[in-house]
């Protein structure tokens, strides 16, 4: 008999991505990591990370990855269209509650929600309410290696590209931003974690400017 409560994690290859995944720890265990990219590049927005990190990182957690594509110029219907598609096959395997990352965002809870309410599957935010100062002091003590890999041009110098994100970056670059750059301020890709089997070793590619403000780093396997 098929389950219907299986658990998928949306997942950007991000910070708050694979800080959900430790919250959720093995009581809870994701059975499919999500993630949507660009057709074209194959590059998760707005990230700008590639989806063979990303499959690296599926490998170190043990986990699937289903990725599913978006257009360069996606709309919200077309977003929903597609994710609903991607989603569809979990759902036959028994996929029926989906978490995100998200930490305070109230507008983007809401929009999950909604989202949730029209596939019929249950929203978790293993996350929510959680302090981002606390956040960004205790995560890279406990192992979380992040590099920053996109920033906002507006509020960070992007020499601040590939650093590691901790509280010395944060009080040397971002000293105005949320702390976990909830705001968009800037992104991040895990390179290391305590759920990771091993780190990924990566290297600086070029960078590239997006939507004239958000610079991105090209992160790639070493």
């Amino acid at each position: 008999m098929t389950r219907n409560d299986d658990l998928a994690l949306m997942f950007s290859g991000g910070k708050d991505s694979v800080a959900a995944f430790m919250r959720l720890g093995t009581a809870d265990r994701p059975r499919w990591l999500v993630t949507t990219c660009n057709e074209d590049n194959a590059r998760v927005a707005p990230h700008g990370t590639s989806i063979d990190l990303l499959r690296l990182q599926a490998d170190r957690l043990g986990v699937p990855l289903v990725a599913i594509p978006l257009p360069e110029s996606c709309d919200n219907a077309t977003y929903l269209r597609r994710v609903a598609e991607g989603l569809s096959p979990l759902k036959r395997e028994g996929l029926g509650r989906i978490a995100f990352g998200d930490l305070f965002l109230d507008d983007i809870r809401a929009f999950r929600e909604a989202q949730c309410r029209d596939l019929d599957l249950a929203p978790v935010f293993p996350l929510w309410g959680e302090d981002t100062a606390a956040m960004a002091e205790r995560l890279p003590r406990e192992g979380l290696d992040a590099r920053v890999c996109c920033v906002d041009t507006d509020r960070i110098d992007p020499v601040a590209l590939g650093r590691r994100w901790t509280p010395r970056w944060l009080a040397a670059y971002a000293p105005e931003a949320d702390p976990c750059g909830e705001n968009g301020e800037f992104h991040t890709f895990v390179v290391d974690a305590p759920v990771f089997r091993a780190p990924i070793t990566v290297r600086s590619g070029r960078t590239e400017l997006s939507g004239g403000r958000f610079r991105m780093l090209d992160l790639r396997p070493a």
